[in-house]
């Protein structure tokens, strides 16, 4: 497995930045592809930028309009009411 360094983004805009202040960054939103294919040796980066603390999950309701972050577990949605 090829090194790589490890930053948790705090919101949108800072991952946009740390992964453009990279010369090849990735975006973490999991992990579930881009951490296996790392091991395998099929993928290689410099710097993983994990978008876990950066707020992009949730639900919310304004009056007809339902919003759901791109972050928000399938759980979560299917048990929201």
């Amino acid at each position: 497995m090829s090194e790589f360094n490890y930053a948790m983004a705090s919101s949108a805009d800072d991952a946009s930045t740390q992964v453009k202040g990279t010369a090849d960054g990735s975006l973490i939103a999991g992990g579930m592809t881009l951490i296996p294919s790392i091991k395998l040796g099929l993928a290689t980066h410099t710097d993983l930028i994990d978008l876990a603390g950066a707020g992009l999950s949730g639900i919310s309701v304004e009056g007809t309009t339902v919003t759901i972050g791109s972050m928000t577990r399938h759980v979560d949605v299917a048990s929201s009411k």
